[in-house]
């Protein structure tokens, strides 16, 4: 956790520094090759009001759209590929907000000024805080490949399909980040990974306490043809616990097209992921929850009024009702409907 926090600084730091440094050469630029242009004389380099203004929302700006859109998340589990294209996307969104926030109602000599302007700065902004990134994750590419960085792994099985992905994965020349702690069986009879040295944590069933107990950080699922029954209830076992789920697909399932397969340098896995949304679409969802949960009670605020007023003049006790019995003071229609809930609820639970 402590090492995870760290890489996060790094990150953090670098994207500070890097896009501080990109406003204040983009800044210096303006004033040596563009303000000339416009005024028609050389400008002295002062930095004013301005550039300070900048220097503190830029840095802050751009450390809060790669929060919303997931650049801090996991940040031993970043690839090169997608550090290109996420700074990529990150730089065009904040150069477009700087440029018609700050930039746009500049008074200019032609509308070249805009575009030499919009171009400096993304120039700027991508080109230094990309390579930036590109260090720090190409550093823990590298520590991942040579073991150096690993992710805590149970083998949920215990047979021969276990027993060759563990051998598989083992041999790799550049781990995929897999270091395996121990399986867990799902028939009693199936140990066959003792005989590498790899111990058994316990049955497929006691799946959470061994993720709590050994800080499980990926859980593989290689069981046989026989034992699929018992995939839906380690599914739910493992449901919750924060922890990425591959399994082996079945070559059935292959040839049919009926998944989509995946590897991890030639090792077939297809990855589970019940987040269906990315980060930032995650993020956009809860703004706008909560910007229209915030409309709606405003507007529906009278309303609400008029009725807490109708419903106190017009029966005993209090106008909400809370969980500490307070329901059976409001009269006898109250305590009907709160009898009817009880039933409906016994109900329920006993279906």
């Amino acid at each position: 956790m402590k090492d995870r926090r760290i890489q996060v600084a790094k990150y953090v730091l670098a994207d500070v520094v890097g896009s501080a440094l990109a406003w204040t050469l983009f800044y210096a630029y303006r004033k040596v090759a563009l303000e000339p242009i416009k005024f028609g004389y050389e400008v002295p380099l002062n930095f004013d009001a301005n550039y300070f203004k900048g220097l503190l929302l830029v840095p802050l700006f751009w450390f809060g759209l790669y929060t919303v859109v997931g650049g801090y998340s996991d940040s031993f589990r970043r690839f090169r590929t997608k550090e290109l294209g996420q700074t990529l996307l990150v730089s065009l969104v904040c150069v477009l907000v700087i440029f018609f926030v700050l930039l746009l109602d500049d008074q200019v000599a032609s509308t070249k000024y805009h575009y030499r302007s919009f171009l400096a700065l993304f120039v700027l902004q991508f080109g230094i805080t990309f390579p930036l990134r590109f260090l720090l994750t190409s550093g823990t590419v590298r520590g991942v490949h040579s073991r150096r960085i690993g992710f805590n792994t149970v083998l949920v099985g215990g047979n021969e399909r276990a027993l060759a992905i563990h051998q598989e994965i083992e041999a790799m020349r550049k781990s995929p980040g897999n270091r395996f702690i121990g399986f867990v069986n799902v028939n009693g009879g199936d140990q066959l990974l003792t005989t590498v040295g790899l111990p058994r944590l316990g049955k497929w069933h006691e799946l959470r306490q061994v993720i709590d107990a050994h800080d499980v950080e990926e859980a593989i699922i290689a069981v046989d043809s026989g034992e699929h029954e018992h995939i839906s209830r380690i599914m739910n076992e493992l449901e919750g616990t924060g922890v990425r789920i591959k399994v082996i697909p079945d070559m059935y399932d292959i040839l049919s097209g009926s998944v989509k397969m995946t590897s991890i340098f030639g090792t077939p896995l297809i990855e589970v992921n019940p987040e269906i949304m990315p980060a930032w679409q995650f993020s956009l969802k809860r703004v706008v929850d909560v910007a229209v949960s915030a409309i709606a009670l405003l507007a529906l605020s009278p309303m609400f009024l008029v009725l807490s007023v109708l419903v106190k003049t017009s029966s005993d006790g209090p106008v909400f009702f809370g969980k500490n019995g307070s329901a059976s003071t409001a009269g006898p229609s109250a305590s009907s409907s709160s009898a009817a809930w009880v039933v409906m609820r016994k109900r329920t639970v006993h279906s």
